[in-house]
């Protein structure tokens, strides 16, 4: 009995302890509160922004994986069927090519109207022959230089490569420095740049 009295006296002075809620009163107000606060990034004094980045991780990732899902089926279905895009602006013809295994743009400043209509041709019977000049690799600086016609060429494995590798990028532990991101990009143009005017 007297352990009781002992135990009562102390819930009424003290509550109902850390773990229970206090006479009069219910977890739903301190519950309402977090959920508010976790739109401010902040419950109970932590941070809720990993939630958020972990989202983002697999938006980022569901998406380039699809990317690349369906870059590895065009570039399977190129050495069966061609597919090409075609548009115009003013008086720029650009035409999109997925072909023998090639990614090729090509443009033409020397068009009648009409002769590059926006369309897009899937699954269509070659246009590239298998020894068309337009099925390596060319330097881009024609492409956007004067000349009339020009083309950039670049196979679809790089370009490939690139897609399998971006879903997995935001999953890596270690950190980049702004400079060492600068750099590694800075490396990645000169070598695309280097390859493409081989």
């Amino acid at each position: 009995m007297e352990f009781d009295e002992f135990k009562s006296g102390w819930d009424e002075q003290h509550g109902r302890g850390r773990l229970g809620a206090a006479p009069g009163k219910s977890f739903d107000a301190p519950t309402r509160a977090s959920e508010a606060s976790c739109s401010t990034g902040i419950i109970g004094g932590m941070d809720c922004r990993p939630r958020l980045i972990r989202g983002l991780r697999i938006a980022w990732t569901a998406a380039f994986a699809l990317f690349g899902v369906l870059l590895i089926a065009l570039w399977v279905r190129s050495y069966k069927r061609e597919d090409r895009a075609s548009g115009h602006i003013h008086s720029l013809g650009i035409r999109l090519y997925s072909s023998r295994g090639w990614i090729v743009c090509f443009k033409n400043s020397a068009i009648s109207p009409g002769q590059y209509t926006w369309s897009c041709e899937l699954g269509r019977d070659y246009w590239l022959a298998p020894n068309d000049g337009r099925l390596r690799f060319s330097s881009p600086a024609a492409f956007f230089g004067k000349a009339a016609t020009a083309n950039i060429s670049i196979p679809h494995w790089p370009v490939v490569a690139i897609a399998v590798l971006l879903p997995v990028v935001p999953w890596l532990r270690y950190r980049f420095s702004l400079r060492t991101m600068l750099i590694s990009v800075t490396l990645i143009a000169v070598a695309l740049g280097l390859l493409c005017g081989a």
